[in-house]
């Protein structure tokens, strides 16, 4: 039983998960000026309240294609009014935007060679991932974008700031499964943690009724009652409020009980304390240990 439990909560747990592979792309691109090499890695399943972790690298790859003669490259165009960002990320589907990044840093290329790697955590949108029902999915694009200016040995740039030439030729798209799991990471570790103690409870209750464990060190004890069996009457007091009045009410209670027990794990062995009241009557007080029993341990 506690096997078949533990089965059945592990295929819980990994209907939760889907396995995730890392998409690695590499793109080549020839501008006015130059070529480049653009090299993508993102993993190709987003999970629902995760981050998306991408590694973007860019490298100039050849400097002066054709009869093009450039003095310098740099992501900060200098002839520009405003400044682009360096890098652009979105990934968006039909539900909506699903995160986005924009990201400046000045960056210069001057040889062949000359790289800039980064690695970008990319947050959930929640507007967007409030759309998405438990256990669904979306097909999204993930697209990654560069700015950057090529200049003459005159200081001309090949491609005016204001012109999309420059950004819209440095763009690539790469497909990415958003996945929405049917419980969230709450409710999952919720889940986990109520069935792991389910089984631990389970196992030690077998453990315990199989007398292979025992909890006596701790004054838990399983008791078997044995004895004279004596009349007893006490008078039970307890607070009762009447009229917003607080006062003492007693009431007389009688019962038969055993003169003695013993725990069937450890073979401690008590007998009741006995007291006559008032109305001579026998009255329980407490219990007192009178040793153990063979072939128990004493030690529990």
């Amino acid at each position: 039983m506690i096997l078949a439990i533990v089965v059945l909560l592990a295929l819980f747990l990994s209907l939760q998960t889907r396995r995730v592979g890392a998409t690695e792309r590499t793109f080549e691109y020839t501008t006015l000026g130059c070529r480049y090499q653009i090299y993508t890695e993102v993993p190709d399943t987003w999970h629902f309240g995760t981050s998306l972790e991408v590694k973007v690298r860019i490298t100039l790859m050849q400097k002066s294609v054709g009869n093009k003669t450039i003095e310098y490259i740099t992501s900060y165009p200098q002839m520009a009014h405003w400044s682009r960002h360096l890098l652009g990320i979105r990934v968006s589907g039909p539900s909506g935007r699903w995160g986005e990044i924009e990201y400046e840093e000045s960056v210069n290329f001057t040889q062949n060679g000359d790289y800039w790697e980064k690695q970008f955590s990319l947050e959930m949108d929640t507007w967007t991932a409030s759309k998405l029902k438990r256990d669904g999915t979306e097909e999204a694009t993930f697209k990654v974008g560069f700015n950057l200016i090529e200049y003459d040995t005159w200081g001309r740039d090949f491609v005016e700031p204001w012109a999309p030439g420059v950004h819209s030729s440095l763009e690539e798209s790469i497909k990415v499964t958003v996945f929405r799991p049917f419980l969230s990471t709450v409710e999952t570790i919720g889940i986990s943690i109520s069935g792991v103690s389910a089984v631990a409870g389970l196992f030690v209750f077998s453990q315990y009724k199989l007398k292979r464990i025992s909890f006596c060190r701790w004054n838990y004890h399983d008791w078997r009652l044995y004895g004279d069996r004596v009349f007893v009457r006490w008078n039970e007091r307890r607070i009762e409020e009447s009229f917003h009045t607080p006062r003492l009410v007693g009431r007389q209670r009688q019962d038969v009980v055993h003169s003695r027990r013993q725990c069937l794990r450890c073979g401690l062995r008590q007998k009741r304390k006995l007291t006559q009241n008032e109305d001579d009557a026998w009255e329980v007080y407490g219990w007192e240990d009178i040793g153990y029993t063979s072939p128990y341990p004493p030690n529990c």
